[in-house]
């Protein structure tokens, strides 16, 4: 199983495994969070794209938790992959630091999903070359980090890829722009990016 070498491999490094597990706490709600105020701060624009996209992405991803729950490898005990993030015990009963969740929510990895829709939006806003490296980096380096800490497999990290993808073709001002004559086109411009009109739409 190619999620279990990667955990294998990524053990055998002293550091590697602390390196994702914090990636993985910290790489997701944190650092979205931060940025997002970053761009509301600096670009609206942007920020109106992201949260947006963010916001359409998650409906997406809900029908799949609601309709096909898909259990995370942590929780398939044969195996031979381990929780590393410490998510086992009262997490996987529904609960985390109080937080009702499900933990049958693996597929899509919305992990993987809005750390890409983060990197499409955050690359455009940044000016330098290192933040634009590093932000480029952030949905290859998550994807490598929620398989090697067992929570996800890769075919989850592809969905979410999918339904970020999709998510963000729903509400960017971008593709809206792309299919003018398609109706509907320009209420998504309006209501949800708050995009200019363009002639014909």
């Amino acid at each position: 199983l190619h999620e279990a070498r990667l955990q294998d491999a990524v053990g055998s490094v002293d550091a590697l495994p602390a390196f994702f597990d914090l990636y993985y706490m910290i790489g997701f709600g944190p650092l979205l969070a931060a940025s997002l105020v970053w761009l509301g701060i600096r670009r609206r624009d942007a920020y109106r794209e992201l949260r947006t996209a963010l916001l359409a992405s998650l409906v997406l991803a809900a029908l799949f938790f609601v309709l096909f729950p898909t259990a995370p490898p942590r929780l398939v005990s044969d195996l031979g992959i381990v929780d590393t993030v410490g998510l086992s015990g009262g997490h996987d009963t529904g609960s985390f630091a109080g937080i009702r969740f499900n933990p049958y929510a693996a597929m899509p990895s919305m992990h993987v999903g809005w750390s890409l829709l983060l990197a499409l939006v955050a690359w455009r806003a940044a000016r330098r070359s290192l933040p634009r490296v590093l932000i480029a980096l952030h949905p290859v380096v998550m994807t490598l980090t929620v398989v090697a800490t067992g929570n996800h497999f890769f075919v989850d990290a592809a969905g979410g890829v999918v339904v970020a993808l999709a998510g963000y073709a729903l509400v960017s001002c971008r593709s809206a722009r792309l299919l003018p004559r398609v109706r509907g086109a320009r209420a998504l411009r309006l209501a949800w990016g708050r995009c200019p009109a363009t002639p014909g739409a």
